[in-house]
C-alpha cells in the first residue's frame, strides 16, 4: 500500500471511529433501554408472556397461567419483574387484573420477537 493510500486509510478509520462514538453517544438512552429489555427477557417463560402480550393485547394472571400450564403462584414471579422492570403495565377490568406490554415499547419488541 503505497503511503498516500495508507493516510487516506487513517482518515477514513479516524471519521469512521468518530461517527460511531457519535452515534453511540445520541443513542445511549435507547441502547441502555434494550440492554435493560434483553435482560428482562432472559428466561423462556419471560419471553413466551411477552409474545403472548404482543399476539392479544392484553391477558389476565389465569388466562397466561392456562396457556403457559404454569400454576399463578409461580407466574407471578415473572410478570412482577416484567412489571418493575417497566416493560409491563396492569389495569383492574372489574374484578380480573390484565396485563400487557407498555404502549412505548411494543414496536421495540416486536421488532425483536416477531
Amino acid at each position: 500500500m503505497s503511503k498516500d493510500n495508507s493516510s487516506k486509510s487513517v482518515k477514513e478509520d479516524e471519521k469512521t471511529i468518530q461517527n460511531a462514538k457519535n452515534t453511540l453517544k445520541q443513542k445511549k438512552h435507547e441502547l441502555h433501554n434494550l440492554s435493560v429489555l434483553f435482560s428482562f427477557l432472559g428466561n423462556e417463560e419471560r419471553i413466551q408472556i411477552v409474545y403472548l402480550l404482543l399476539k392479544h393485547k392484553k391477558l389476565s394472571l389465569c388466562t397466561l397461567s392456562d396457556i403457559l400450564n404454569i400454576k399463578s403462584r409461580l407466574l407471578v414471579k415473572d410478570l412482577k419483574k416484567l412489571k418493575d422492570a417497566g416493560i409491563l403495565h396492569s389495569k383492574r377490568e372489574t374484578l380480573i387484573l390484565c396485563y400487557f406490554i407498555k404502549p412505548s415499547l411494543v414496536k421495540q419488541i416486536k421488532i425483536l420477537l416477531l
